[in-house]
């Protein structure tokens, strides 16, 4: 059973979503916003001061939660669920699991990076200069391919940690949704990446479409594969 995957339509899914909830999505995307510009003010005004240091950490946590929020409150709305504005807070438990299923993946996706800079590193310090040189560069990129690969494996993990908070069931979720799509993953990140760079280039009014375009896009793409692999 083929999956039938569509770049253009999971966009424009993103995009009606978006539209349809855009009184929620932007009132959440400004909430996050404003707490990142207070930390830059607080950086600036505050700096080398113990309560700049503590204030720091309180919006740097607050940030990471929020996004969190963000991201399930667009998890709800691609699904059909209702979804209100004090979602964007979730509870303890989930944005817990959510940061361990997301710094595991993360980790295990830089390992074979890890393994080729130690191994770089040894041939420099044994083998000839050529001969060492010749080895960092195959393992480099035999370890970038094996990153580039982990990653899109565990592409879906921040949506299938907030089905279930079961972390090692949510990269093995990710892995089972991932399989066989990786190259329509490939070209779909590089989509998803070059409409937020012109997002960007479009400064905050830019932001506030493309950020919440595109991830309902991988929402619809994480849900449509669920329901593919139910």
């Amino acid at each position: 059973m083929e999956h039938h995957l569509s770049i253009e339509e999971s966009i424009r899914f993103g995009w009606v979503k978006t539209r349809e909830h855009s009184t929620l999505i932007f009132k959440a995307l400004l909430t996050l916003f404003g707490v990142q510009i207070a930390e830059q003010i607080v950086a600036r005004v505050l700096v080398g001061t113990l309560e700049g240091a503590v204030a720091a950490v309180i919006l740097l946590v607050l940030t990471v939660v929020l996004a969190i929020g963000f991201t399930n409150i667009v998890l709800k709305l691609a699904e059909g669920k209702h979804a209100t504005y004090q979602d964007l807070v979730p509870p303890l438990a989930v944005w817990l699991s959510y940061l361990g299923a997301a710094l595991l993946a993360v980790l295990i996706s830089v390992l074979p990076l890890l393994a080729a800079l130690l191994v770089c590193l040894v041939a420099i310090a044994t083998l000839p200069q050529m001969l060492a040189m010749g080895v960092c560069v195959f393992v480099a990129a035999a370890a970038l391919v094996a990153s580039v690969y982990l990653g899109l494996r565990y592409a879906f993990v921040r949506f299938a940690i907030l089905d279930d908070t079961d972390i090692i069931k949510s990269l093995r979720t990710s892995a089972h949704l991932s399989k066989g799509i990786k190259w329509w993953l490939i070209a779909f990140t590089i989509v998803i990446v070059l409409l937020n760079l012109l997002g960007a280039l479009l400064f905050l009014v830019g932001l506030l479409v493309s950020m919440p375009v595109t991830l309902f896009a991988f929402a619809h793409v994480y849900v449509k594969m669920r329901s593919h692999h139910a």
